[in-house]
């Protein structure tokens, strides 16, 4: 991070310079007691302080951690004694749950409050923080997404985040000259280093965000002209239910996009639909999308109001981004390139990886043991690289399961089949148990209304068993048919990024809702 009068931050309407904010650093890192190599916690919502706190943590030869902010007080408190913090940064609307997690009057642990970070006076001629520190030095302890095995902790170095720094700017990512939306949590890596790290670290501008609401999305990416969107699906739609509520709400509109989609030319739709990219500022260069798997449908309607939609592959080990990613207008179906300083092999369908930016090791060598080896990285995910280098996944090895008569069935064809249902069916999770395909299934909201009493669960069970699961059994081979399904009324278990922690549905199966065995007539 370098010293100058330049806008770090734009929050609220607040502008932190780098000056400002290199100041400020410096003196929370004063208040820090954490000796180098420690680890301490960041327990916040987004915030101006998270900022301070990050960097305070990295100026004092710390360890940062994070985890999310949603827990309960069991979990948290697990996690405080698995990572084993010397010092926690807490907001205050956070500070109940710690209370309720930890005694806060009796530990050894050091509180400090972040919203007293953003309120400190900071004289003239306070030092700017030095952020040096040695490619070697262990700086990150994340948590993996697990989406296949439980929650891993991973340490990542100066050096591991300085190669996906390196290679984001080779690839044009994020430029001094961009203004970079600050929307999601970031106890999300990927969206820590991509809307916070990087960009500082290469002189843009951060405009902040409080809240994933469509118009003030939209209003925000106007009045600061931003040019680089960090999103998830639940962004996307925001976004695009305003917008397309413009194009729905005239005829001319409507014309004008359905010449688009058939032309499908970028620059002709952006000329088409140039009051709406006005109405975003105007400087939007892509909507960004890593390690999650945006519906086409969504990408689509971007791209059919002329803007950029770029897809990329990461995992939490290789420091959040492996590929530079491709463009869904170019490539729709890839996640794009594998950085050229990474080496990749495909085994047994599985992707290995092995590079500067791959972490050098879990917290516990229990991991190191069965997901390592001489420094490559077993991903989990199946795919393909085709000729021309461009990175295809089609799922995660625990999407493959292999019945007892040998054959493969991929759990997400089933689901996608199912998932045709979808008056009926909101989501859907395939897992094989006890020699039998069997099926997770949460109604939409409509049913859950219907049928919201115990004497009606038989109707419940008897209304999807006929109008989707004997449909979906009478269209596929015998080895896929599912023979037993699991309703349940609460969502499926997902990773931050929206990807099926498929190993947990059995674990629903037990505490199941309502349960039935399938024995469907041929």
């Amino acid at each position: 991070m370098e010293d100058s009068n330049k806008v770090a931050l734009i929050i609220g309407k607040k502008q932190i310079t780098y000056h400002s904010l290199m100041q400020r650093i410096y003196l929370s890192a004063a208040r820090l007691t954490a000796k180098p190599g420690e680890r301490v916690m960041v327990y916040s919502e987004n915030r101006e302080g998270y900022v301070y706190a990050l960097y305070a943590i990295i100026y004092k030869k710390a360890i940062y951690n994070t985890w999310f902010h949603n827990l309960k007080a069991d979990t948290l408190q697990k996690t405080i004694n698995e990572v084993n913090p010397s010092a926690i940064f807490v907001s205050p609307k956070l500070y109940p749950l710690l209370s309720e997690a930890i005694d806060i009057d009796e530990t050894h642990i050091q509180i400090l409050m972040i919203d007293e970070l953003e309120e400190m006076d900071v004289p003239e001629d306070t030092p700017v923080a030095d952020l040096t520190r040695d490619p070697n030095d262990t700086i990150f302890a994340v948590y993996t997404a697990a989406i296949t095995s439980t929650h891993k902790l991973c340490e990542l170095t100066h050096g591991n985040i300085l190669a996906t720094i390196n290679n984001m700017k080779e690839a044009n990512l994020i430029t001094e000259s961009d203004r970079v939306l600050v929307l999601l949590p970031f106890y999300n890596t990927w969206i820590l280093l991509s809307t916070i790290v990087v960009p500082l670290y290469v002189g843009a501008t951060c405009v902040c965000v409080n809240e994933v609401v469509g118009q003030t999305i939209i209003d925000k990416l106007y009045e600061h002209k931003v040019s680089v969107f960090v999103g998830v699906k639940s962004a996307y739609l925001e976004v695009l239910k305003v917008l397309m509520e413009r194009v729905n709400g005239s005829r001319l509109n409507r014309i004008k996009y359905k010449l688009s989609a058939l032309l499908d030319n970028r620059w002709f739709s952006k000329f088409l639909f140039k009051d709406i990219h006005e109405s975003l500022g105007n400087s939007l260069r892509y909507f960004l999308t890593i390690g999650t798997k945006i519906d086409d449908s969504i990408c689509s309607q971007f791209l059919n109001l002329g803007f950029e939609v770029l897809e990329g592959y990461g995992l939490a080990e290789a420091t959040s981004i492996v590929t530079t990613p491709v463009s869904k207008r170019i490539n729709p179906s890839s996640v794009g390139k594998i950085f050229d300083n990474i080496d990749v092999k495909i085994i047994n369908g599985e992707l290995v990886l092995r590079g500067p930016n791959i972490s050098p090791n879990y917290c516990h060598a229990e991991d190191n043991k069965k997901y390592k080896n001489n420094g490559w990285l077993f991903t989990s995910d199946m795919g393909y690289i085709d000729d021309n280098n461009y990175l295809y996944i089609q799922g995660v090895s625990q999407d493959r399961i292999r019945i007892d008569d040998g054959r493969i069935v991929f759990a997400p064809t089933v689901e996608q089949m199912i998932l045709q249902y979808d008056h009926i069916v909101s989501e859907v999770g395939i897992f094989y148990d006890e020699g039998t395909l069997k099926a997770v299934i949460v109604p939409q909201p409509n049913l859950l209304v219907k049928f919201d009493n115990a004497d009606k669960d038989r109707d419940l069970i008897d209304y999807i068993r006929w109008n989707v699961i004997e449909h979906y059994n009478r269209s596929v081979p015998a080895y896929m048919q599912v023979k037993k399904i699991v309703i349940s009324r609460q969502t499926l278990p997902r990773s931050t990024s929206g990807k099926l922690k498929r190993y947990l549905m059995p674990d629903l199966e037990i505490h199941k809702d309502i349960n039935i065995d399938l024995l469907l007539a041929r």
